[in-house]
């Protein structure tokens, strides 16, 4: 624990508002303290470890309310203690970057709502039939009834914030941003506006044919990516598709008329996808790429093929962002595989430093959220699976400059224990790479952005992904409601 403590301590009921302070002499931070308890209420414990150890707790009044302790125990450090006492109550904690513990259900069922609401013509204020409400990259989602209604049921309210989608042909799609309240109700309504569809009149030659299907391989490998799950992952009608290039912006576009439909035979999804603004800007070299998903679970032809896509899905998790976050916000970067590096130039040098939560995390809104902020990059490696050989054997691997290993050297300099003369290391302009580990770089687009203890960055768009992230495209994701082993 951190020295030097102002002399006051601070417990914050998150629901009602209320706080109160006590005031201690200045004083160094206690490294072992003492309690005995015999049913002593959660809040007196807090209490009495506050005035011990002067640290501070953050809460919500509702989750101790009527708990109690019992205990006796002798010379532990804070964390022994809470680790002791509150796992009798089924209350979990972590530790912040400001040195309070913010503690949070850990024995209650996941919390489920439902969605409901309708959708009408914006016009003629006529209920509209068989439209498409889902929640963006989830499995969630209904189709609207006769009188336009609509109730999506079972929805995680762990994830925060959703994207409600809505989707008719021959009308404007319609996204909204929603917060789940886990205990209110969740009703919305929706009046779409008509977008005719409008063919236009092609004349199809020979050679506009064969420049569709170069462009349409090559959106195939810009969006699905090249990956073994991308080799097993098929455009069911890829006819909807339109192309484009722009000289002077050196930039490729693809957009679709209708709902893209593609199939995922390796991890067992039929995926329906509209792209919002699809672009690869070739002199960056750079992916922009914003849609709208709805995910269908496959049904398995038998249990191998169930087993198979359950053992896919999870190594498809593993490593990945969203695997990443939970393991920041949880504080297990380390036993799950990751090492998070602060990467800053600093006079000139370019410097490398070992990352922890509390480097990067603040708090959120929520007792289940966190802001995300950093200056400068964060190199992320994961160890616990090696590189596809698709990814080893792309050119890119190989494109070293004397820049590149100037750097690379005065890393392994700075940290011979990541650096190992025995692998083969590579830096290039998506970032550094390894024979046998996963390296990806972050980049803040914004000020920072919320992720919570899910793994659910409720802005993706608010930060870059460089190397190995990067190499993994859209055959690698999984619905937000996916759940690890399932």
């Amino acid at each position: 624990m951190s020295k030097g403590f102002a002399g006051t301590f601070l417990i914050v009921m998150m629901a009602t508002g209320v706080s109160f302070e006590a005031t201690l002499p200045a004083q160094e931070t206690v490294n072992t303290i003492s309690i005995q308890s015999r049913d002593k209420s959660v809040r007196q414990a807090l209490e009495e470890i506050s005035r011990k150890a002067a640290v501070g707790f953050i809460f919500e009044d509702a989750l101790i309310e009527d708990k109690t302790v019992t205990c006796d125990i002798r010379h532990a450090t804070v964390l022994d203690i809470l680790e002791k006492i509150l796992t009798q109550t089924g209350i979990g904690f972590r530790q912040i970057q400001d040195g309070r513990f913010v503690l949070y259900s850990a024995s209650s069922p996941e919390q489920r709502c439902t969605i409901t609401g309708r959708v009408t013509d914006a016009k003629t204020g006529e209920p509209l039939y068989y439209a498409n409400v889902f929640l963006h990259n989830t499995t969630l989602g209904a189709a609207t009834d006769r009188q336009g209604r609509f109730i999506i049921e079972n929805v995680p309210t762990n994830l925060g914030n959703y994207e409600l989608v809505v989707r008719m042909v021959g009308y404007r799609l319609v996204t909204e941003k929603i917060k789940i309240q886990p205990e209110g109700e969740n009703v919305f309504y929706f009046a779409l506006e008509q977008e005719p569809i409008e063919a236009p009149v092609l004349t199809v030659t020979a050679e506009f044919l064969k420049e569709w299907k170069k462009n349409l391989k090559k959106f195939e490998t810009l969006f699905l990516g090249t990956s073994s799950n991308a080799r097993r992952s098929t455009l069911v009608n890829p006819e909807v598709l339109d192309f484009a290039f722009n000289e002077e912006k050196q930039t490729f576009y693809a957009t679709n008329a209708k709902p893209l439909e593609l199939q995922n035979r390796a991890l067992g999804y039929t995926i329906h996808v509209d792209l919002v603004d699809f672009r690869f800007v070739e002199y960056k070299q750079g992916l922009y790429n914003i849609y709208k998903a709805h995910f269908e679970p496959l049904k398995p032809k038998n249990e191998r093929e169930s087993d198979r896509w359950r053992k896919n899905r999870l190594k498809a998790y593993h490593g990945s962002p969203r695997h990443f976050f939970t393991s920041l916000m949880a504080d297990s970067l380390e036993q799950e595989g990751f090492t998070m590096y602060c990467r800053r130039l600093k006079d000139s040098n370019v410097t490398m430093e070992k990352g922890r939560p509390e480097d990067v995390l603040y708090l959120g809104h929520q007792p289940y959220e966190d802001l995300l902020v950093f200056n400068g990059d964060l190199c992320i490696v994961y160890e616990k699976e090696g590189l596809p050989a698709e990814y080893r054997t792309q050119k890119a691997m190989k494109n070293e400059t004397s820049s590149s290993n100037r750097l690379l050297n005065r890393l392994k300099l700075q940290h011979p224990n990541v650096f190992q003369d025995n692998d083969v290391w590579v830096l290039t302009g998506t970032g550094i790479r390894s024979q046998k580990g996963q390296i990806s770089k972050l980049k803040l687009n914004k000020n920072g952005v919320i992720v919570n203890a899910s793994g659910h960055v409720y802005d993706p768009y608010a930060m870059s992904m460089l190397g190995y992230w990067a190499w993994e495209r859209f055959a690698d994701e999984l619905p937000l409601d996916y759940k690890p082993g399932t």
